[in-house]
């Protein structure tokens, strides 16, 4: 897998981008009008895959679009409550699947609320992942917006089959366990909203 050019990346002034790790960012969807002119200019940054959250505003035309410019497109609806959690779970696997192992640029229409939950998501249920990502809708600026990422958490966890720990190689991943990696995500933001931690 290539590197991520995020010099030449951030430089492109796209809303909310922000990095997520080393090997994804997140933004403004790139859907919309006044930022379609950076689609193309992707693959030649470094991303390959674009995953898409959004629900009602979604658009089978952008993934068209994405896959025209070279890009992988996985859309993936989420929102706090209104996505079929049965929905959400049977796509999470893959989700998580490629937050890991490629070049990635997630967003929902700002970029800001519904990323945050998905990130939370592959977050809380890959305890592979060390290092929790930053709420910047939920917690930036001072804010403290947890209930609408504890009420997808929560609903997801509620509603884990047998079939899906095993996609998810959660097996043993207890209610305890799921506890403390909430807890950690959710202390980890709180500190940033504190303190202004970038």
């Amino acid at each position: 897998m290539s590197p991520i050019n995020f010099d030449e990346l951030f430089s492109l002034g796209i809303p909310n981008l922000r990095k997520v790790s080393e090997n994804g960012v997140r933004g403004e969807s790139l859907s919309k009008k006044s930022n379609k002119k950076f689609l193309a200019r992707m693959p030649s940054l470094g991303i390959t895959t674009i995953l898409d959250l959004r629900t009602a505003d979604h658009s089978d035309r952008f993934g068209d679009f994405c896959r025209h410019s070279g890009l992988q497109y996985f859309h993936f609806p989420i929102d706090k409550a209104q996505t079929d959690v049965r929905l959400i779970i049977d796509n999470l696997p893959e989700m998580i699947n490629l937050i890991n192992n490629a070049n990635f640029y997630i967003a929902c229409a700002q970029g800001l609320h519904r990323t945050d939950i998905a990130l939370a998501l592959a977050f809380v249920f890959n305890p592979e992942k060390k290092i929790p990502p930053t709420m910047y809708g939920h917690f930036g600026e001072g804010k403290k917006r947890e209930e609408d990422i504890c009420q997808r958490l929560n609903s997801v966890f509620q509603n884990l089959q047998d079939e899906d720990r095993v996609r998810l190689n959660l097996e043993n991943f207890t209610p305890e366990d799921f506890k403390r990696r909430k807890k950690e995500l959710l202390d980890f933001n709180r500190e940033y909203s504190e303190n202004g931690r970038r």
